[in-house]
């Protein structure tokens, strides 16, 4: 074992790891006050989750999706499943993929964007829980 050396009087060593980086954001908060900011961060959590499933790219992908249902039960009844397709329905059936991809990568970015969000709110949300708990020991 290589031999240590320091540059000045070394004082007493934590046994183990000792992961103290400081104090957190929190920490100048009341018990108090950090319970009103929980409570909004806990709102904003929920509305972001809200908002991940119920925004307007998943309205207009559930619109175009009923809509392209109804369209191609629509021409299997009057055209059949057999014989050449027209390039009207053609035309028609690339709008829908189209509407559906954009749709599609809008939703996406949707969700991406909330679960960055949800992840962070949940660290705050750590933190805050953490500092009411030290408050609280701290009585």
């Amino acid at each position: 074992m290589a031999s240590q050396h320091f540059n000045g009087p070394v004082g007493q060593v934590v046994g183990g790891n000792n992961y103290n980086q400081g104090h957190s954001r929190w920490d100048r908060f009341s018990a108090a006050e950090l319970k009103g900011i929980k409570s909004k961060y806990a709102r904003e959590r929920t509305r972001t989750v809200i908002g991940e499933y119920i925004n307007k790219y998943a309205l207009g992908l559930l619109i175009t999706l009923i809509g392209m249902g109804f369209w191609g039960t629509y021409m299997i009844k009057t055209s059949g499943l057999t014989g050449p397709i027209p390039d009207q329905n053609l035309a028609v059936l690339a709008a829908f993929v189209v509407a559906i991809a954009i749709f599609g990568l809008g939703l996406a970015k949707v969700r991406s964007t909330a679960s960055t969000t949800i992840a962070e709110l949940d660290d705050d949300l750590k933190g805050i829980n953490q500092a009411i708990r030290l408050k609280k020991t701290q009585r």
